[in-house]
């Protein structure tokens, strides 16, 4: 691996800075969490496409994919749903080693001490951030405004270079942040081309993983655009992700935790029957319930958009072929993990959202093991493994099978290709070029005078 600080004054500085967090508050959080994901929290559903849309190019938002785990009948149990849990989607031996021995487990490569600097540091001011995107948020409530405040305040913060991008053509989007008065990162963040599923991710990080930041009615915590969504039920809920008794124990601090209504209290959820190694019934939340980024539209524009940067990503940088690339989609209060993995064909959805914030006695704060997580997503090329498909037996997702020969669009695209509007347009000429790939010239007959 490659160190990430070249000057030996900065290298030291480094891990001087990073020493100062050893048996301090902000290590034994993250143990707290790294335990949590080693013992196998947050399964993700290994999806497989029945059909889609994506041969025709179209706009993220008017993708339609169509999901065997989200059949009509949720009810019927008879069919197997493949899941794979969290923990091995990355390299356990960092978290072990950080488990046992800390600070201390990580000071032999600076990549790796960066990126747990940049999670300590932020853990240490959490609640400076969490505050400010509160506030943010609260001055002037829209999705604009949440795209700033989760880029500035939360996912810029959680990788080493701060780099991220938001979309410049959003609406009202401020110049500088409303809170620290710091320069809002704005730029181009279109994915895909017109032969393909194409649109602008409302962030980009590290001009890598993709952020789609959903609204909700800031009342109701609904969709403010209800008229959209498909097959919504008003009386479900996911469950929260820290459902672990030691877990919630460990937590309930001063700063995390899980209220006694969340742990007491059985959501009313529909749930659909797994496979599973140790042959037990396991149940994940395939529910479309209020929160909008569970409603089945929301799910086909960000499918979509995975699977679409995932092959942008790969097109520009070969080194990230067999990892899976994150996409996020988000709320002003959830976090929803897609992964695809273009090369090896196999796409993954967290079967639970991350709630971003924990509500202690006093205040409400930013969940730290949500802060985990996002972390380890967003730092991927750091934490991964690759070609996962050679350890754990996985279903492809068929996008592959189901594009055939237009899959040559998808293997072209990358990141800021085109300046998409909001609607589709199809340029003269793009039906004649589409057909050209399905014909061959045929020779006039000698026959013929």
């Amino acid at each position: 691996m490659a160190a990430y600080i070249v000057n030996s004054d900065s290298s030291s500085d480094l891990f001087g800075r990073i020493r100062r967090f050893k048996n301090s508050e902000e290590e034994r959080l993250l143990k707290t969490s790294l335990k949590h994901i080693v013992q196998n929290d947050l399964p993700f559903i290994n999806l497989v496409i029945d059909s889609c849309n994506g041969k025709r190019g179209g706009l993220f938002t008017e993708a339609c994919v169509e999901l065997s785990p989200y059949v009509e009948d949720v009810g019927v149990d008879t069919e197997e749903i493949g899941l794979i849990n969290m923990r091995l989607l990355f390299k356990l031996d960092i978290f072990e080693k950080f488990l046992e021995n800390g600070i201390d487990s990580v000071l032999n490569d600076t990549d790796i001490v960066t990126v747990f600097l940049t999670l300590l540091e932020f853990l240490r001011d959490r609640k400076v951030h969490g505050k400010a995107i509160k506030e943010i948020i609260k001055e002037a409530p829209g999705k604009t405004t949440v795209m700033v405040a989760l880029a500035q305040h939360l996912l810029s913060q959680l990788v080493p270079d701060k780099e991220y991008l938001v979309d410049s053509t959003a609406k009202q989007l401020p110049k500088k942040c409303p809170d620290c008065n710091v320069q809002i990162q704005a730029g181009n963040t279109s994915i895909g081309s017109l032969s393909t599923w194409h649109g602008r991710a409302d962030i980009l990080i590290n001009k890598t993983i993709a952020v789609t930041v959903v609204e909700e009615d800031t009342e109701t915590g609904n969709s403010s655009n209800d008229s959209k969504l498909r097959n919504s039920s008003n009386d479900t809920k996911l469950r929260n992700s820290l459902h672990d008794t030691d877990m919630e124990n460990a937590l309930n601090d001063a700063d995390l935790g899980s209220s006694s209504d969340s742990i007491n209290v059985e959501p009313s959820i529909k749930r659909r029957k797994t496979a599973s190694n140790e042959k037990t019934e396991i149940f994940i939340d395939v529910s479309r319930g209020e929160d909008i980024l569970t409603n089945l539209y929301t799910l086909d524009q960000i499918v979509a958009e995975t699977v679409t940067n995932g092959f942008a990503q790969v097109n520009m940088d070969n080194l990230l072929s067999g990892l899976f690339i994150p996409t996020i989609g988000c709320t002003a209060g959830h976090a929803s993990i897609f992964l695809y993995d273009p090369e090896n064909d196999i796409l993954l959805q967290a079967g639970e959202l991350l709630q971003l914030w924990h509500v202690s006695p006093s205040e409400r704060l930013l969940s730290v093991f949500s802060i985990v997580c996002l972390w380890l997503f967003l730092n991927f090329k750091t934490f991964s493994v690759k070609n996962l498909k050679d350890k754990v037996k996985l279903d492809k997702s068929r996008f592959h099978e189901y594009m055939k020969y237009k899959l040559r669009f998808y293997k072209e695209i990358q990141i800021g290709m085109l300046s998409c509007t909001s609607t589709s347009p199809r340029p003269l000429g793009t039906l004649t070029q589409d057909l050209k790939m399905y014909c061959t010239f045929r020779k006039p007959s000698e026959h013929i005078r």
